[in-house]
């Protein structure tokens, strides 16, 4: 008896630690976020594309109120597209490099960087890393077990090269709305795609890039790049059919889900007039908090598809209306496919002035962001040496992070000769 009353002083004591640890780094998070101009706080919401391949310049920049400076505007998150991506590892190498050298040389925050690598034809490293075969492919050919091994040497390459975030897998099963539009891109029916989605994030952590699950809740054969996607199948079957697959997934624990823009015609929600109405995911409520936190209990990321997609643009949802809806909706992270965002961001800064709700649900975004950014390494938490029982959050340099260049190369040829030793 006594030696369960003790196991028990001691479990308490344990769990009673770990909330304690959890609120400070709360706390520290806050602080840390409250000391960050404005400018750079709101930008921790944005995932954009930058320019060039060689070394990172920004694109654009704002007049401090209270001294009258010129300061770049850097954004949360770099997303690389295929002119981002130079012919040899070595210069991808160097430009991801100059991204941190560049903050840090400017006392900025370091962005995270991520890049769509499905795999397939959606595979921007093609002409760098090992082969990735599209996801039908691998579900065809690979077992569950091979699969991870496949994509933990893609995720030991990426992490090397300078990235930190893959947007993929593709967690959509295939049915007769979305065959057409996604192809090979999915794995297939149900059960393929949760087994395969799982080995995918699982892999990637382990080589250290965080995953972030998509489209959700789904697509059908519209390209959302120049149409607006309608699901219009049965409540019961979009539950069964698209729903399941994503909430299993979710418990694998991937760092982020990205939204689809589709409608679901039989999920209404009030809408601006009040009314109900059929609203694209990623600005749905509905779909970000009921479901996604509320219901599936996710507590990762929850990111806008490309807010500059046709889908939106041609249906009424400027890229400011677009912003300010997601937000509100419940998504932390704002995807642009342009490189200037600057007049988005003062939108929200406008929003947030003159709505405190609103004010109150970015600032949770952001938190949101900055716990990414410690998870991923670019931030650390560390115990202050001022004042005891309080944490404070530091910057970590990339060579701390990832390696010197030298290092990460080497890093990056070790695991071709791995594959061609157990993949050839």
């Amino acid at each position: 008896m006594i030696k369960r009353f003790f196991s028990f002083i001691i479990l308490f004591c344990i769990i009673n630690a770990v909330y304690a640890d959890k609120n400070r780094t709360n706390d520290a998070v806050e602080s840390y976020l409250r000391s960050l101009p404005l400018h750079q706080r709101l930008s921790q919401l944005f995932l954009v594309n930058i320019q060039g391949d060689k070394s990172y310049v920004p694109v654009e920049y704002i007049t401090l109120k209270d001294s009258d400076d010129i300061v770049p505007v850097v954004p949360g998150g770099c997303l690389f597209f295929n002119y981002n991506i130079a012919t040899s590892a070595a210069e991808v190498i160097e430009f991801t490099s100059s991204i941190a050298s560049y903050c840090d040389k400017h006392g900025m925050l370091r962005p995270y960087i991520a890049v769509d690598q499905e795999g397939g034809y959606v595979n921007r490293l093609r002409n760098l890393t090992v082969p990735l075969p599209s996801n039908r492919t691998v579900a065809e050919n690979y077992t569950a077990k091979q699969a991870f091994e496949l994509y933990n040497m893609q995720a030991k390459q990426m992490r090397a090269l300078g990235f930190d975030m893959n947007l993929a897998p593709v967690t959509e099963p295939l049915n007769s709305e979305n065959a057409q539009f996604l192809d090979d891109r999915s794995y297939g029916e149900r059960v393929k795609t949760v087994v395969y989605s799982i080995a995918c994030i699982r892999a990637y952590r382990q080589g250290g890039i965080n995953c972030i699950i998509k489209h959700f809740p789904g697509n059908t054969n519209v390209d959302p790049h120049s149409g607006l996607p309608e699901i219009s199948m049965p409540q019961k079957n979009v539950y069964d059919e698209l729903l399941l697959p994503f909430f299993l997934v979710s418990a694998s624990e991937p760092a982020g889900i990205l939204m689809s823009h589709a409608k679901v015609k039989e999920f209404l929600e009030p809408g601006k007039s009040g009314n109900l109405e059929c609203i694209p995911a990623c600005l749905s409520k509905f779909w970000c908090t009921d479901i996604l936190r509320d219901a599936f209990g996710y507590e990762g990321l929850i990111l806008s598809d490309d807010i500059f997609m046709a889908a939106l643009q041609d249906n009424g949802y400027s890229p400011e209306t677009a912003a300010v809806m997601a937000l509100n909706a419940g998504v932390d992270i704002i995807m642009l496919s342009e490189k200037k965002f600057l007049s988005v961001l003062k939108v929200l800064s406008k929003e947030c002035q003159n709505n405190p709700v609103f004010a109150q649900k970015v600032f949770e975004a952001e938190k949101k962001v900055i716990k990414y950014k410690i998870d991923a390494g670019i931030l650390s938490v560390k115990s202050n040496p001022d004042k005891e029982d309080e944490n404070i959050i530091v910057s970590v340099s990339l060579p701390e992070q990832k390696g010197s260049e030298r290092q990460r190369l080497l890093q990056f040829e070790s695991v071709w000769q791995s594959y061609r030793k157990n993949f050839k």
